[in-house]
């Protein structure tokens, strides 16, 4: 099984209202060498300049970012070449779930994944070792 550590960076503080302009992965294992980036153009209109500022971006360079469906393509291709086998996702938003669910799980031959939350806010891959998470 691989393990896909995920974060995201979003321009407010809830799924469908506002949007996820970027997230990353990597492959949990020593080296963390197998990772992922992707930006994406926002689907609504509502954002907070705050939530942006968190990730230095603003309206005018999120705007740019590519379609998510482009990017959710390339996640895709992402994990079939580095994921042989079922995938267990370690994440704390809700926000990458929906996409995944949405616009990757359909056409991937995968088995289902196993999702994890975090339960410590302040998650590392020290507390991901001690097992400070709970299965959804």
């Amino acid at each position: 099984m691989a393990y896909v550590m995920v974060d995201i960076e979003s321009d407010g503080p809830i799924s469908g209202d506002y949007s996820m302009v970027s997230f990353g992965a990597v492959i949990v294992e020593p080296g963390l060498s197998r990772t992922f980036y992707g930006k994406l153009r926002p689907i609504s209109e509502k954002w907070i300049a705050e939530a942006l500022k968190v990730s230095g971006f603003n309206r005018d360079d999120v705007l740019k970012f590519d379609d998510p469906a482009e990017v959710m393509r390339r996640f895709d291709a992402w994990l079939k070449e580095n994921v042989k086998d079922r995938p267990m996702f370690y994440r704390r938003q809700q926000w990458l779930r929906l996409a995944i669910h949405q616009l990757v799980l359909p056409p991937l031959s995968h088995q289902e994944p196993i999702w994890v939350q975090f339960d410590e806010p302040r998650f590392s891959l020290q507390g991901l070792s001690q097992g400070y998470v709970s299965q959804l």
